[in-house]
């Protein structure tokens, strides 16, 4: 996983616990006799900041990439540009085979010149 994504995985995991937290009275009114008023209030609040800083950070992070590979395309991809056929060079064939045929043998393995 990217850390783009995981910046809106964790966003979102704050926005529930943000709105379980806000919501607290209607969802869990049993449990909410337990703890101190304040401590959730600022915990719901506290959620609510972690999440919109997530998604900003991921929104950032989002739009600066796309706008580098807008600005540059990315390495390995074709040339967009079509080219025409390409001619071999026949100097650099080194697939073919030395002519046995022709009069005169090339230099000897052992660098003597006849």
């Amino acid at each position: 996983m990217r850390a783009e994504n995981l910046r809106l995985v964790v966003a979102l995991v704050f926005a529930a616990m943000a709105v379980l937290l806000h919501l607290r009275h209607v969802l869990i009114p049993e449990v909410v006799e337990h703890f101190r008023e304040g401590n959730l209030e600022l915990g719901a609040w506290l959620a609510t900041l972690l999440s919109g800083w997530n998604v900003a950070r991921w929104y950032m992070a989002r739009s600066y990439r796309q706008v580098r590979e807008r600005a540059v395309r990315r390495p390995f991809r074709h040339d967009p540009e079509p080219t025409g056929p390409v001619v071999p060079n026949p100097d650099f064939d080194f697939v073919r085979l030395p002519d046995i045929d022709r009069g005169s043998p090339g230099p000897s393995a052992n660098g003597d010149h006849k």
